[in-house]
């Protein structure tokens, strides 16, 4: 007998701790807008050297984040995540220190539908998995 997903998906049921989880999606936004407008951000990790893979990677994150938190509205917060990438090129390109590049916006986009997608995979589950490892035995709205 196979073991059972812990990733079973999106679930339908709202999370018991949306709070939390909208924090910490805003706090990765926040990082993520920092890292794009502060004149000298850390150097990466040598596997993320390439300055797309970066973008990419970056709104992965924020998409399957905001996914989970908002997960009856993938479009809205795909096409959101879309223009603050955008609004994000267009504010470098207003500072002597950054430089707006339209590979950029495009590497942001392909991490956004790539962040979207897995939202509809098992991986679309976590925070309700990490509730539940958590706080095992609360359930919200009874037995």
């Amino acid at each position: 007998m196979a073991a059972p997903n812990p990733f079973p998906g999106p679930p339908a049921r709202p999370l018991r701790y949306p709070w939390l989880w909208r924090g910490l999606a805003l706090l990765l936004l926040a990082a993520v807008v920092w890292l794009s407008l502060t004149p000298s951000p850390p150097t990466p990790p040598a596997a993320l050297s390439w300055d797309k893979a970066q973008h990419a990677l970056a709104y992965v994150i924020l998409a399957w984040s905001f996914g989970q938190v908002w997960p009856r509205s993938p479009a809205r917060v795909a096409a959101g995540l879309i223009v603050i990438g955008v609004l994000i090129e267009l504010a470098q390109a207003a500072t002597s220190a950054r430089v707006m590049e339209g590979g950029d916006v495009l590497a942001n986009t392909a991490g956004v539908l790539g962040g979207t997608v897995l939202c509809h995979t098992p991986l679309g589950g976590v925070f309700h998995w990490l509730e539940r490892l958590l706080a095992p035995g609360h359930s919200r709205g009874g037995p």
